[in-house]
């Protein structure tokens, strides 16, 4: 009986589909780092993402893409670049020379190659594909928070075309996003191009960048994924409980907080009062949905006056519930 419960307990977990927290991520599955670049229109970060690595020895060839507008003026001339930094991880950072930030000869693909040769790294490199997801559909961007820490923004195209690709709401948890890659379930299919506050970024979509990318992206860099480069999951999130008097009728709107991992987006949020005591209306509503917070407009009855006194009017309360479905970005593969 012992090994016949132990043989289900296996089998329970080798059943249960596992997606592995940040924490618990290994170093190699990391693929888009921070850039630094000093022009003579001042300094600027932004992200890029490693599509092609070549092992040499010792040393190691690294190819990324990122967005040509950290190198171009508002004209589309390429600028004066006194230094241009990558940081590979937390405690390692690499120079690139000016004639190794390659870009194509005209602007009409927003795209750029970095390319450098260092030590070792564990850097792993994401599969792009020239396809854009269609509107409608989910994409994902990669980059980093006001802190330099890794984060993921999702989004819905609202608007493509055969250059360009609109989300749907502002990548609020990213600081400097310009040149991260938008991801979707095939691979990266563009950079973003505009990452202004308090408007969805523009992303550059990489259908007409083929060839300059077999040219100049190291080796056979345009391979589409054939894993999912996400799954989607439920979240179940509870927010503040909400107090009416008696008799009352009380409106309003409410942030609520989402505490996810560093690798899940919210995508689509609908939420509910549950827990109702003493209230005659209840009614709740999604107004806007961020990377990590969710804003709710609410109306809260209480339930009528007892008859006569001196019966106590009791005071009604109920509690904000909300079902998050959210995209968690897989590694590399």
């Amino acid at each position: 009986m012992r090994l016949l419960h132990r043989l289900l307990l296996v089998g329970v977990v080798l059943a249960t589909p596992i997606v592995p927290r940040a924490a618990d991520r290994e170093p190699g599955e990391r693929s888009v780092v921070r850039l630094q670049v000093i022009t003579d229109a001042g300094e600027a970060y932004g992200a890029c993402v490693l599509i092609s690595r070549e092992n040499r020895g010792a040393e190691v060839v690294l190819h990324f893409l990122t967005s040509s507008h950290l190198f171009r003026d508002a004209e589309g001339d390429r600028l004066a670049m006194h230094a241009i930094r990558l940081f590979l991880d937390e405690r390692r950072s690499v120079d690139v020379a000016p004639a190794d930030v390659i870009m194509p000869a005209g602007t009409l693909v927003d795209v750029a190659i970095v390319r450098v040769t260092t030590a070792a790294t564990d850097l792993v490199p994401r599969p792009i594909t020239l396809e854009a997801p269609p509107v409608g559909e989910v994409f994902l961007i990669s980059g980093f928070d006001a802190h330099g820490k890794p984060a993921t923004a999702g989004q819905r195209v609202r608007f493509r075309s055969s250059l360009l690709a609109v989300g749907d709401r502002e990548p609020s948890s990213l600081t400097g996003c310009v040149g991260a890659p938008a991801i979707s379930q095939r691979g990266v299919f563009g950079v973003v191009s505009e990452c202004t506050s308090g408007r969805p970024p523009v992303v550059a979509v990489l259908a007409m960048a083929g060839s300059f990318l077999e040219r100049y992206g190291g080796r056979a860099p345009v391979q589409t994924s054939l894993l999912p480069q996400f799954v989607f999951a439920d979240r179940q999130v509870t927010g503040p409980i909400v107090m009416v008097a008696c008799d009352a009728i009380r409106t309003g709107e409410l942030d609520v907080p989402l505490e996810l991992e560093t690798q899940e987006s919210p995508i689509d949020v609908s939420a509910d009062f549950v827990n109702r005591r003493e209230v005659r209306l209840a009614e709740v509503s999604v107004l806007d949905v961020r990377d990590r917070s969710v804003r709710v407009r609410f109306t809260l009855g209480g339930a009528p006056a007892p008859p006569s006194p001196p019966r106590v009017c009791p005071q009604g309360q109920a509690l904000v519930s909300m079902r998050v479905n959210v995209a968690v970005a897989r590694s590399p593969q």
